[in-house]
């Protein structure tokens, strides 16, 4: 059985920006046939849009009584955007005639919290969680700019369609129409390109927020870096971590290279902001890509670490050994049946021997390594840099021939005229 789903017909006149329908099957077909002509006498140069929070079969036949669905579009983009994982880049069946509708589905992208925090939503902290399904907001719109309304063929039409969760519920209600109405201009010019690159403008600016993710991202590596630092959790717990962070680099990377590939698709037509749109992306792909190699150089740091870690202590281990050898040798000599000395003599030999090793234990391992230092002194680690190696100020390649800098001029001249 169908459940009822809340049809939003937007109407700039009311305070909401929107008429709510709530339909339960077909019979609520004529008001939501009455509900769009009030609507558009109302406002006769807006374009009608219309929110869809939910699917039912039933949908395609309500809204058929008042838009012209011949190809079947809109009920097929509902039901991608209700059952389906998958994204659409906007497309049309002839992208210069005004008449044919463009779609598209898209993963809009924002931190998780934002969605709640927006609309004054408390989140615990603990609650945070890095599953990519909680950084989407699917959202899917059919847009038409001629001939979809049954009553005025004029009259620029634009579905959204959206599921119907708490984040989604907000968003339709308090945000989507005051900025889809913002973009009423784009019909001045009757083309459908237009409508389709504002209407898709519009939800991104509204909805996405790349420079959230990339803070979030950058919090999440100072911390990974303090953890590295301090060593509270087992090695394990720590690269799993970064591991996970990794793979969730991975995941958002991915939207975002379809967000590119869509403003590269709207950027052939003549819409000059979304070339804005387009670089600005290339600039948070770039800053994902700078957090990949950070996070995958803290997982090679912590290796490097561990196996640091285990060489030390195998080398205690070998100092260990190395100490009771010499005893060992003892022990083994006073050992054989054929020796008849008095175990007294025993204490006599192995305490020097013991006496020995240590020292050498203790000393040698430091005099090699002072050795190590004195051999290869700090300052011959240091870089030398040589000022005929670089290009001093006021001249525009480096000084390689001896000549002199303007600054050495200008001492010279002035030493000079003090002079005189």
């Amino acid at each position: 059985m169908d459940s009822a789903v809340t049809i939003r017909v937007g109407n700039r006149s009311v305070p909401a920006s929107f008429i709510p329908l709530r339909t339960t099957g077909v019979e609520d077909s004529q008001k939501l046939r009455q509900l769009v002509l009030e609507t558009v006498k109302a406002d006769p140069f807006e374009p009608l849009i219309l929110a869809i929070n939910g699917y039912a079969s039933y949908l395609d036949d309500i809204l058929g009584t008042c838009i012209d669905n011949q190809d079947l579009s809109f009920g097929l983009t509902n039901r991608e955007v209700q059952y389906s994982e998958t994204v659409q880049l906007p497309q049309s069946a002839n992208r210069r005639a005004g008449t044919v509708p463009w779609t598209f589905v898209v993963d809009q992208m924002n931190v998780p919290e934002v969605y709640s925090w927006s609309f004054g939503n408390p989140v615990p902290h603990e609650e945070h969680t890095s599953s990519i399904d909680s950084y989407r907001f699917r959202i899917g719109v059919w847009v038409c700019d001629q001939g979809a309304y049954r009553l005025d063929n004029h009259i620029p039409v634009v579905l959204i369609f959206t599921r119907p969760t708490e984040a989604a519920e907000n968003v339709v209600k308090h945000l989507i129409f005051p900025h889809i109405f913002k973009a009423a201009a784009m019909y001045d010019d009757r083309e459908a390109d237009d409508a389709v690159c504002w209407v898709f403008l519009q939800l991104y600016m509204l909805l996405s927020d790349w420079q959230n993710i990339v803070t979030e991202l950058r919090r999440a590596l100072n911390q990974a870096e303090i953890d590295s630092r301090q060593r509270d959790h087992p090695i394990k717990t720590r690269t799993r971590r970064l591991h996970k962070e990794v793979d969730h680099i991975y995941a958002l990377d991915e939207h975002l290279r379809f967000h590119m590939r869509c403003f590269r698709k709207l950027a052939k037509f003549k819409i000059e902001i979304m070339d804005n749109a387009h670089d600005d992306l290339e600039q948070y792909d770039n800053y994902l890509d700078s957090m990949k190699e950070r996070f995958n150089n803290l997982i090679e740091l912590e290796f490097n670490i561990e196996n640091a870690t285990q060489s030390a202590d195998a080398r205690l281990l070998s100092i260990l050994g190395a100490l009771f050898i010499p005893v060992s040798f003892a022990a083994s000599i006073f050992g054989m049946s054929s020796v008849e000395w008095p175990p007294i003599y025993y204490l006599y030999v192995a305490l020097p021997l013991f006496l020995l090793s240590l020292f050498l234990v203790v000393t040698l391992p430091s005099y090699m390594s002072d050795n190590l230092n004195n051999g290869f002194p700090s300052h011959m680690k240091r870089m030398r840099l040589e000022p005929q190696d670089f290009t001093m100020l006021g001249n525009e390649l480096p000084n390689t021939n001896g000549a002199e800098s303007p600054s050495t001029q200008r001492r010279s001249q002035s030493s000079s005229s003090e002079t005189t």
